[in-house]
């Protein structure tokens, strides 16, 4: 899942957000390498037609890759509901039966202030464990810990990707 808050489209933002999606497919492609990676790339409804937020699909890496931007997904309007975050992970789960591990990875360019009170839980009933990425400068994501569950991904590039992933898969199998 990721976040891409802004007031308004314009083209710095839009290669921003392209940017941040090229980073998700990186972190994507490096969980691949050390694991059998299949997941869904949320973007949390900021395409049209209101997606499913609660029944996620299972796609495996190969069709994950092949997705591109999704420039339907950036539009003049986003202004993300944390709580509506929260919520809906509280009561998500996957479409068919899931073997191994689940996680959420959270990447967000927020500010602290833009959770108003929310929390992002580092665990959820169909989500073993939670772990955010702070990006574009954001210093926290409330209700994770820096150093333990929260890495700071300052230049969106191949370390940064490795860090995610070694800080995921340390958690995951210390559970």
């Amino acid at each position: 899942m990721y976040d891409t808050q802004s007031s308004d489209i314009s083209q710095e933002a839009l290669t921003t957000y392209q940017t941040y999606y090229n980073f998700v497919r990186l972190i994507s492609s490096k969980l691949n390498d050390r694991s059998i990676l299949s997941g869904n790339f949320d973007h949390f409804g900021y395409g049209p037609g209101g997606e499913d937020h609660e029944t996620y699909q299972i796609d495996d890496y190969a069709n994950m890759n092949s997705i591109p931007f999704p420039l339907h997904a950036s539009d003049t309007d986003i202004d993300l509901d944390l709580k509506d975050v929260d919520g809906s992970m509280a009561s998500a789960g996957w479409s068919s039966t899931v073997n191994g591990e689940t996680c959420m990875i959270f990447i967000s360019a927020a500010t602290g202030t833009a959770y108003d009170g929310t929390t992002i839980k580092p665990t959820y009933n169909n989500f073993k464990t939670v772990i955010g990425v702070l990006v574009g400068g954001a210093t926290s994501i409330p209700g994770l810990t820096t150093g333990t569950n929260v890495v700071t991904a300052d230049s969106l590039n191949d370390s940064d990707a490795e860090n995610v992933v070694n800080t995921l898969l340390g958690l995951l199998l210390s559970l």
